[in-house]
């Protein structure tokens, strides 16, 4: 597959901005081989679309710039890394404009680079329908990797892309990579059959490769240790990347490696710049407020937080991969094991007796819906021995003396 990842860019035409945003980015240090994704993405060419999704760290565009160097096929590739600032219907369009345009040297003069979205057009489907006429008349099959397309909320812009998918010519193809899918509805392709989802739990390490990680970096893991990386991870790439990190220098490496916690340095600093930052200040107060648990219903949310509408955030977190998911079926959602640590330990720093409360006011709700041992466990921790001593908890005296 040919790119324009190493072909000069004209200074004349792309500023040194633009230049590194329409190259596909040149992974450093070990990477592993995923051959598994590399087959899903090569089936994925029978697609028009294909979506790779999954929280942050997750290997995302990893996967795709390792996949793209070792294609063999004669499909020309562009690349786009989309930012903030691309958050404008004209901006957008002019960068996959330019995108295409670079990645098959296009004249000047040429059909698509003289097209010229403006305020007025960028934002009505006629433009891309204009595009798309384009494209089809291109000589040569594409494959345009739009990466980071989280941070585009300008409305128009998914109903642009939206128009893209369902009217892709024969020679055009386009991977979206994201955090989240930002307004493109896939309902009616996936009965259709007509795009290839790639999600976290296929982008999560295998116990296959973990292994080869850590072989790759040199570290000798007896296995039953590697498998307890790989349940502490839950198979997050970047959490066995901060892993490694976190045994740098210690004693005890393979302790330090296999029993990671959020409370770690590397791990929190990470939650908190690329997930809990990120946040509005309602969400983040909303997740201190219910770490505390280890699954959640929306029910529990509202109990613990005082809100009524924790069902529709609940579900907008899950849907924007705020590293929280389904447990099971619903109603029940989790957080991911070391970003529910890493919020633990910031609430217990920043005010310990909101803490004891969120345990006590859990205790509460679980005794009330039946669960006793989730009531007593939470009465400890809130320091609510009355609670943890109640019969009904199904404990006797002898074992409430010992948590006294």
């Amino acid at each position: 597959m040919r790119d324009a990842a190493h072909r000069q860019v004209d200074p004349l035409t792309t500023d040194a901005l633009i230049a590194r945003k329409i190259v596909v980015p040149t992974q450093r240090g070990v990477v592993v081989a995923r051959p598994r994704l590399f087959r899903l993405l090569d089936d994925g060419s029978r697609y028009p679309l294909v979506t790779v999704v999954a929280p942050a760290g997750w290997g995302k565009t990893t996967l795709l710039s390792t996949w793209l160097a070792e294609r063999a096929d004669d499909s020309v590739v562009a690349w786009l890394s989309v930012d903030q600032e691309d958050d404008d219907p004209v901006r957008f369009w002019s960068q996959v404009i330019r995108t295409v345009t670079h990645a098959l040297a296009l004249p000047p003069d040429h059909a698509l680079p003289t097209l010229r979205p403006t305020r007025a057009t960028s934002n009505d489907v006629r433009f891309v329908a204009e595009m798309i006429d384009v494209l089809a008349a291109l000589p040569e099959q594409v494959c345009l990797v739009i990466d980071d397309v989280h941070e585009i909320t300008e409305p128009s812009i998914p109903a642009g892309l939206t128009y893209l998918v369902g009217h892709t010519p024969p020679n055009f193809r386009l991977v979206l990579s994201e955090r989240f899918l930002p307004g493109i509805p896939l309902g009616r392709m996936r009965v259709l059959d007509e795009v290839l989802e790639i999600n976290a739990a296929a982008l999560g390490f295998t116990d296959t490769e973990l292994t080869t990680v850590l072989d790759g970096a040199g570290h000798s893991v007896e296995p039953e240790d590697t498998a307890r990386l790989l349940q502490r991870t839950e198979g997050w790439p970047a959490g066995v990347r901060l892993a490694q990190l976190a045994m740098s220098g210690t004693v005890g490496a393979t302790a330090a490696l296999t029993d990671l916690t959020g409370e770690e340095s590397v791990v929190a600093e990470y939650f908190g710049t690329e997930v809990f930052d990120r946040q509005d200040p309602a969400t983040r107060e909303f997740l201190l407020h219910t770490c505390v648990t280890d699954a959640l219903t929306a029910d529990l949310a509202d109990a613990l937080t005082g809100r009524n509408d924790s069902e529709q955030l609940l579900e907008t977190m899950a849907r924007t991969n705020t590293f929280i998911g389904i447990q099971g079926r619903r109603p029940w959602y989790r957080y991911h094991q070391l970003f529910a640590e890493t919020l633990r330990s910031t609430l217990r720093r920043e005010d310990p007796q909101r803490m004891r409360a969120q345990h006590r006011t859990a205790a509460r709700w679980h005794l009330e819906h039946g669960d006793a041992v989730a009531a007593v466990r939470h009465a400890v921790d809130g320091g609510d021995l009355a609670t943890a001593r109640l019969p009904s908890a199904g404990y006797g005296c002898a074992w409430c003396s010992t948590v006294s």
